[in-house]
């Protein structure tokens, strides 16, 4: 599992994070692999900026420190 947020971590610090529009208008990030398969898809937003805002806030929580629980350990 962390191997995988890494690469996640790896991607988007790389630029491997696109903002696109659907048909109803609404914005949403999503991180892709070098390949190009989405690794990540944010929600989606009624405005750009808003969708480039969660992107950003994502790449800051991946660059700093973060704590992976095992919620199945959790519940015991």
């Amino acid at each position: 599992m962390l191997a995988g947020v890494a690469n996640i971590k790896e991607r988007a610090e790389a630029g491997n994070v696109t903002v696109s529009c659907d048909k109803q208008g609404r914005y949403q990030f999503k991180v892709h692999s070098d390949n190009g398969m989405v690794l990540v898809m944010g929600e989606t937003y009624p405005a750009k900026e808003n969708a480039v805002n969660a992107a950003s806030s994502m790449r800051n929580f991946l660059a700093g420190e973060y704590k992976v629980v095992d919620a199945e350990k959790e519940e015991e």
